[in-house]
């Protein structure tokens, strides 16, 4: 690791070319070294701050894609429910809609009902289902520009998609305006 490697080597000594050989080392997927850059730069841009060095040679470091082989740049995927566990969840859901006499509350679960349901089907983060547009479900093609990354997704499955959009009532722009609005408003978030 980092600390082992370089733990008596004085800030402004760590050159670029040390940080770059130490995050392209070959046996490291793509996740690794793009997190050990990230890590490694903000240190650099604390000692830089605090003035315990000169510069930040992590800032022109770069993770090399081109030395690396498919399986390093693959991302493992984690489901963190199996498919089983979601439609329970979204069964155990409907029924208590279809019991709810409170209309607020009914729609507070039919948002969280079809909110699971997209992001289940898409990958989405959370975020980036409360805020998505219409014009992301209009076009021939399902697009979201990801909030955390800004990635443009193009999820599979438009007709799963457009299935649950259909019972969402059109006010605005966007597709849940209450949620989005509540997610953004970081002071009175709950």
């Amino acid at each position: 690791t980092w600390s082992r490697k370089f733990n008596r080597i004085n800030p402004d000594d760590v050159t670029v070319q040390m940080v770059d050989e130490f995050v392209n080392a070959s046996n490291l997927k793509l996740s690794s070294r793009s997190l050990y850059l990230c890590v490694i730069r903000g240190c650099f841009r604390f000692f830089k701050d605090a003035g315990l060095c000169q510069r930040n040679p992590a800032a022109l470091a770069s993770v090399r894609m081109h030395t690396m082989t498919h399986n390093q740049k693959e991302t493992r995927r984690f489901d963190p429910y199996t498919e089983d566990e979601v439609e329970d969840l979204l069964v155990k859901l409907g029924s208590r809609i279809s019991e709810e006499t409170d209309l607020n509350r009914s729609e507070r679960l039919k948002f969280w009902d079809r909110s699971i349901r997209i992001a289940w089907i898409t990958g989405l983060r959370f975020c980036d289902v409360v805020c998505l547009e219409w014009a992301s479900v209009d076009g021939p093609e399902f697009v979201v520009h990801t909030t955390k990354t800004g990635a443009r997704v193009v999820p599979a499955s438009l007709q799963e998609i457009m299935a649950i959009t259909d019972q969402i009532k059109r006010d605005g722009p966007h597709l849940f305006p209450r949620q989005r609005n509540i997610f953004l408003d970081q002071k009175n978030r709950p």
